[in-house]
């Protein structure tokens, strides 16, 4: 009994922190979004895709627990001004300390989903059509 309750601490506590996590990446992917990052004149040198990937490993290195991390950022305006809305989504698997919980705890993953008004126009979705976006995975 005694284990059980151990274990499923450290499982379950684990389990919570990478939902919090994914929840934060969400947020900050939300953040590079708006503000269609990078900032300054190194966005004019970029390609659509480039600047994708840009966004995606700036993320990436913004999470504790990113490897592994799928990240979607799609557009459903047609204009692409200032105002308009963006979406931005992380999701990845549960990963588990003791897989001790594993019948409980596998191909469960933490996902959020998170809607962002554009500060200014988003130059990364001009190589994606209206209604799509990028998505990439975490290394």
């Amino acid at each position: 009994m005694l284990f059980l309750l151990v274990f499923g601490i450290l499982e379950f506590g684990s389990a919570y922190a990478q939902q919090l996590d994914t929840r934060h990446g969400a947020r900050e992917l939300s953040r590079l979004v708006a503000v269609n990052y990078p900032n300054g004149s190194s966005v004019g040198t970029l390609t659509p895709a480039q600047q994708s990937e840009a966004i995606k490993n700036q993320l990436c290195s913004r999470m504790s627990f990113g490897k592994g991390a799928t990240v979607t950022m799609s557009y459903s305006g047609v204009k692409n001004a200032r105002g308009d809305t963006a979406t931005a989504t992380v999701s990845k698997p549960i990963k588990q300390l003791t897989g001790f919980f594993g019948p409980i705890l596998n191909n469960m993953s933490s996902s959020s989903t998170v809607q962002v008004r554009l500060e200014q126009p988003a130059t990364w979705l001009s190589g994606y059509p209206v209604g799509s976006g990028y998505s990439g995975t975490c290394s």
